[in-house]
């Protein structure tokens, strides 16, 4: 199973010295130091021999980032990481392993850019199985031309060169002509790339990434099947299930109910970056209001009935009306969101329901082998019966049936 995470510029610099154990003492109990010599990472030749900070730190320098030197410059995204885990069925095979991980790297390096990849990670030392940090930019190309007119995006996305899916955008057209932008971000002509976390880890891209990483294994040779949410299941022991709840906090179960709920959490996203995306509209639409005001005001009294007054309001009018619609917009996304997070709440709470029984089972579990443990002592050390004295009936009272594995 393949997961992502984003970070902001201030984390990046602590995930490396984390994901190559750089920080002394550890806080995270799950690694086991014994087994870090294990760890290993792939060759990364676009580095020239510089640290992997060092080569973020200069990545980040050469794209625009919007907001660049100004409070919003603190909560870009500025690296991605995908985390995948090697399969169950190859974990015990090192050869298989490594030769895994060699491919999932490859894949994730041509999809998002070689040059592009910051650093990367097999860990062995970490609880649960073996698995891989490869930690990107997520860079994408400028287009100068379509930066300086006003576009609409794409309703379908389209397949980069790479495999990796793009939304694009086409422009806005009025009486068959584009619409320049009057105010667009001009530091952006001096950049051919930007950081974008949105455009490129976007809900497409989340949806076909597993399967295309599966086809790209496939096609290579390469054994191990990715997990691929609820249409994937396995079989595991009861000890399984311990160790993963202990490490979670969820049940396998829990994990299905997530992940059907994942498009709760797509669709929470994607609407609150239209109101985003609204509330910027609005503040252009208000700086364009606030100038055709004073223009009008600027005109002599005597030519209030003027044509090029009477235009001027005209324009007034038709952005208050814009403005009008995209407020009953934002007022219907937000009810939506309120409805989301609800949902998410409950959720949350039917999660806890279940942890709470899953301590209950383990509770009544830790009994139960207690007590086949006592029996067992009393069988041996004090019953006087022979071998042919016991019957059927005590044999299965002494025989738990405890059931060992379960399939989700």
């Amino acid at each position: 199973m393949a997961s992502i995470q984003k970070y902001t510029n201030d984390a990046v610099r602590n995930m490396i010295r984390h994901n190559t154990r750089e920080i002394i003492g550890n806080s995270n109990t799950d690694i086991d130091s014994s087994k870090t010599p294990l760890n290993y990472s792939f060759a990364m030749p676009t580095h020239g021999g510089k640290s992997d900070y060092k080569y973020y730190k200069e990545l980040i320098d050469s794209r625009y980032i919007y907001g660049r030197g100004t409070s919003r410059e603190s909560g870009t995204i500025t690296a991605c990481s995908w985390v995948v885990t090697c399969p169950k069925e190859i974990v015990d095979n090192p050869d298989k392993v490594n030769t895994f991980f060699e491919g999932t790297y490859n894949f994730i390096s041509r999809r998002y850019g070689e040059e592009n990849i910051i650093s990367n990670s097999v860990h062995f030392d970490e609880a649960g199985e073996p698995h891989i940090h490869v930690l990107f930019a997520p860079s994408t190309a400028i287009d100068h031309d379509k930066i300086h007119y006003k576009t609409i995006k794409d309703k379908k996305p389209t397949i980069t060169d790479t495999g990796r899916y793009e939304i694009g955008s086409h422009y806005k057209l009025e009486n068959g002509e584009r619409v320049p932008i009057k105010n667009y971000a001009k530091m952006s002509d001096y950049y051919d790339y930007k950081l974008s976390a949105n455009d490129v880890i976007n809900k497409y891209e989340l949806q076909h990434f597993h399967q295309d990483l599966q086809n790209y294994l496939d096609a290579n040779g390469i054994e191990g099947r990715v997990l691929n949410g609820a249409t994937t299941g396995g079989n595991y022991t009861v000890k399984e299930l311990k160790e993963f709840t202990q490490k979670t906090g969820l049940t396998l179960e829990d994990v299905k109910t997530q992940l059907t709920e994942h498009t709760l959490l797509e669709s929470y996203v994607e609407r609150t970056s239209k109101v985003q995306e609204l509330e910027e509209i609005m503040h252009s639409k208000d700086i364009q209001i606030e100038a055709l005001q004073k223009e009008v005001l600027a005109k002599d009294i005597n030519l209030n009935n003027s044509e090029d007054v009477i235009k001027k309001d005209e324009q007034i009018k038709d952005l208050i009306h814009t403005i009008n619609e995209k407020n009953l917009e934002i007022s219907e996304v937000t009810e939506k969101n309120q409805n989301l997070e609800n949902k998410l709440i409950e959720v949350q709470q039917a999660l806890e329901s279940k942890q709470k029984e899953l301590e209950q089972v383990k509770a009544r579990v830790d009994e139960l082998e207690k007590e086949k443990s006592l029996e067992k002592t009393q069988e041996w050390g004090h019953s006087s019966a022979g071998w042919g004295d016991k019957t059927q009936s005590e044999w299965g009272a002494r025989n738990l049936n405890i059931e060992e594995e379960h399939t989700w």
